[in-house]
């Protein structure tokens, strides 16, 4: 009769135990969850919630269903022992031990869920039931059984409850009087929901001195089992259920064992075992453990019973319940192909820009040489972010870069390469500057000036030759004309050491810079003046024979007419520093020569119709003057050079 109370008892509880309702709305102002994360190994998120006060979760970005659902109600506690009744055989004394608890509920569904609107879930999972506390006061009982543990929820667009398992149940006051088939307590109820369908599991009974032991999620409680004069063994705990949302199979929601009675002379039986899938054993001198708690929702063990004159253990603690959701992990979307942008002042570098994804964790960049698209420029650019820069480039190369969003691995998986960026080469320099190192002599302006383009020197007398050593800018190549009238360019490498012969008076050194580009051409000039040392030599006359002393005369060289100059200047074109000759009449007696307003100090009177001079520095395209003391002439037009 006992068995089918308890069978209808069962029936009544389980019908009331499971719901799926309609959310109606989401509740409001809930904490954010923060679950662990991790791969099954199949391409798959599991995300794994063990709160137990609700939160809300937010399903990430790319995720289009959830795959698997796995919900553990709280494992049930056990019941605790009592002394019981004292009395009886010297080899038995009758003691009360407690059921063991029940393993919480396991609902699962493997059919895929749709994602809410929102996005959003609210998580709570079921908490831990309690094992009651033993009674050792000779004349009293334990009353409490074991308490339940907590119902497990998660509310998608609907609600799915999967409640905790039956506290273990304890010995009754008749115990107190004589022992009879209540004395121990019953197990915990449990049962298993997949996808909906109920399967209801049956706690186990208690003997006379054994607790019964608690219904795990996919399996019975055994019932306790007397032992005469031996105390009896306490009743196993259900089997847990299966699942492998993890990854692996991992048993759930298994019932805690009964406990027993020993006898008053030792105390090595043990209570029932506990459930596979987290359910304790119920133990004879302690406490009903819990073991497997990576399991979730197991039950409690039972309370033991050492002997019934001295002690009683109280009843273990279930496990809390658990929630499990698994997903297949999204890609992230394909990137955009890049923008490349050249860097200013660069010859060797790019930038690539591109709008990132908020749920990339980063970019991979690789070039390719962009006439074939294929050829990968060194290795992958790691931690790439837009804006970054490339080097290491070649100028008027054309190269092409392709991106990888790359993700965490748990919420996002890498994304496919994008599209080949459009070409783009780094641009060919357009500096043309030059640094000077000359010695010996006294420079006149900075010679480690870029871009000096005239520089004076001054040499004494005894300076033959001068050094230079010009220096171009990167890339740029160097040509350089001696110093002669007819300019001819030949190539110089830049930083090497060249010495030039020099000569009395001015003397021109041309450079001619070209940037890398081909297009940027710059000239510098280098003026070096070399002293003259003037010898003058005065005729000394000869005295006409005279009886009487005359004064020594002063010879002078005068003018007899004024310069008239006939030919055109030859030649007509030359730069600072080349010799013009001028042919006329006249220049006997030439005091200066100008070109233009600028002096020419540098000039030799040939003979009387021909007349040579430098062209001096700061010196413009103009017409050259002679004068004499009888009067000036004016030359045909001279084009000064760079």
């Amino acid at each position: 009769m006992k068995r089918i109370f308890h069978t209808l008892l069962i029936s009544v509880l389980v019908t009331s135990l499971f719901s799926v309702t309609t959310s109606a709305s989401a509740a409001p102002m809930l904490p954010t969850c923060t679950p662990d994360l991790f791969r099954d190994g199949a391409g798959k998120t599991v995300v794994k919630f063990v709160n137990t006060t609700a939160c809300t979760w937010s399903i990430p970005d790319g995720v289009t269903a959830i795959s698997k659902i796995l919900m553990v109600g709280g494992g049930g506690g056990g019941g605790g022992a009592s002394l019981g009744n004292n009395s009886g055989t010297t080899s038995l004394k009758r003691g009360a031990p407690g059921g063991g608890g029940g393993g919480g509920y396991v609902w699962s569904r493997t059919t895929e869920t749709s994602v809410p609107t929102d996005r959003k879930i609210t998580v709570t999972a079921g908490s831990a039931g309690s094992g009651s506390a033993a009674v050792i006061a000779t004349g009293q009982y334990q009353t409490s059984p074991g308490t339940s543990g907590g119902t497990t929820t998660i509310v998608i667009t609907d609600t799915y409850t999967a409640p905790g398992g039956g506290g273990g149940g304890v010995g009754t006051a008749q115990c107190l009087s004589a022992p009879s088939a209540s004395c121990s307590g019953d197990g915990g109820l449990s049962g298993n929901i997949v996808n909906g369908s109920q399967t209801n599991t049956t706690v186990g009974l208690n003997a006379y001195d054994a607790a019964g032991g608690g219904a795990g999620a996919g399996g019975n409680g055994s019932d306790g089992v007397d032992a005469p004069n031996l105390g009896g063994s306490g009743g196993n705990g259900g089997s847990g259920f299966t699942s492998d949302i993890t990854g692996s199979n991992v048993i759930y929601g298994g019932g805690g064992g009964g406990g027993m009675t020993s006898t008053t002379t030792g105390n090595s039986l043990t209570g029932g075992s506990g459930g596979s899938g987290g359910g304790g054993e119920g133990q004879s001198r302690i406490a009903g453990n819990n073991r497997d708690a990576i399991s979730y929702g197991g039950g409690g063990g039972g309370g033991g019973h050492s002997n019934a004159l001295t002690y009683a253990s109280a009843g273990g603690n279930g496990f809390s319940g658990v929630v499990y959701i698994s997903y297949v992990t999204p890609t992230l979307p394909t990137p955009s192909a890049p923008t490349l942008s050249v860097v200013t002042g660069s010859s060797t570098s790019l930038t690539a820009a591109f709008t990132a994804d908020p749920n990339a964790a980063t970019y991979t960049a690789k070039v390719y040489l962009a006439s074939d698209g294929i050829t990968q420029i060194g290795s992958d650019i790691e931690d790439f972010q837009s804006g970054d820069t490339i080097s290491g480039l070649e100028a008027g190369t054309e190269y092409k870069v392709q991106l990888l969003a790359i993700g965490d691995g748990i919420y996002f998986t890498d994304s496919a390469p994008s599209a080949l960026s459009s070409p783009l080469a780094p641009p060919r320099s357009a500096e043309a500057g030059l640094t000077f190192v000359i010695s010996p002599g006294t420079v006149s302006a900075p010679v480690t000036a870029l871009d000096t383009t005239t520089i004076k020197v001054s040499v004494s007398e005894t300076v033959s030759s001068i050094n230079f050593t010009p220096t171009a800018s990167a890339n740029a190549s160097i040509t350089f004309c001696c110093n002669a009238s007819i300019r001819t360019y030949t190539s110089i490498s830049s930083g090497s050491l060249r010495n030039e012969t020099l000569v009395s008076g001015l003397n021109t050194f041309n450079f001619k810079v070209t940037a890398q580009n081909g297009t940027t051409i710059k000239n510098y000039t280098v003026l070096v003046t070399k002293a003259v040392v003037v010898t003058k030599s005065v005729a000394t006359p000869q005295p006409r024979p005279s009886a009487t002393p005359t004064p020594t005369p002063t010879f002078k060289v005068a003018a007899t007419r004024a310069p008239r100059i006939t030919g055109s200047p030859s030649p007509a074109s030359a730069a600072i520093g080349a010799q013009i000759t001028l042919t006329g009449s006249g220049f006997t007696g030439t005091k200066s020569v100008k070109l233009g307003t600028v002096n020419a100090p540098i000039f030799t009177v040939v003979s009387d119709t021909q007349i040579r001079f430098t062209i001096p520095v700061g010196a413009v395209t103009s017409s050259a003057t002679v004068t004499n003391s009888a009067g000036s002439a004016t030359s045909g037009r001279i084009t000064v050079t760079p």
